[in-house]
């Protein structure tokens, strides 16, 4: 499979989790040990916290609210390892961001054993 099949697939994934307003499934896609930098510039240390704070957010802030993932580029960095490049749509129907928001983000992803996770994930909001 290719890299953008490859990354395509995890965004889709997380796409729908989030859509379905599942913290667990949003999280799975990522390391165990991953690092996930929000739109407001905070660090969340593993796949544990990164699942609590979206099932957090899933059902508070951003309930009801639909995403959509496109990717604007993958590079492979080594073998197994990929940099990503995605655009988000965030549509909220109320709290702090509620409308359309649009952000960039940074994805790092490594192979492990034979599924694709992420390990670092950057999110910047775009204004």
């Amino acid at each position: 499979m290719d890299n953008y099949k490859i990354t395509e697939e995890i965004f889709k994934k997380i796409e729908d989790s989030w859509n379905n307003g599942s913290g667990e499934g949003f999280g799975s896609l990522f390391t165990e040990d991953a690092d996930f930098v929000d739109i407001r510039g905070d660090l969340h240390k593993s796949r544990t916290e990164i699942s609590k704070g979206h099932e957090a957010i899933l059902n508070s802030i951003y309930k009801g609210s639909k995403v959509n993932y496109k990717i604007e580029r993958v590079k492979e960095i080594s073998d197994g390892v990929l940099l990503a490049h995605v655009s988000a749509e965030l549509n909220a129907p109320s709290g702090p961001l509620a409308g359309i928001n649009n952000s960039l983000i940074s994805a790092l992803i490594l192979k492990q054993g034979s599924d694709y996770l992420i390990t670092a994930f950057h999110n910047t909001l775009k204004r």
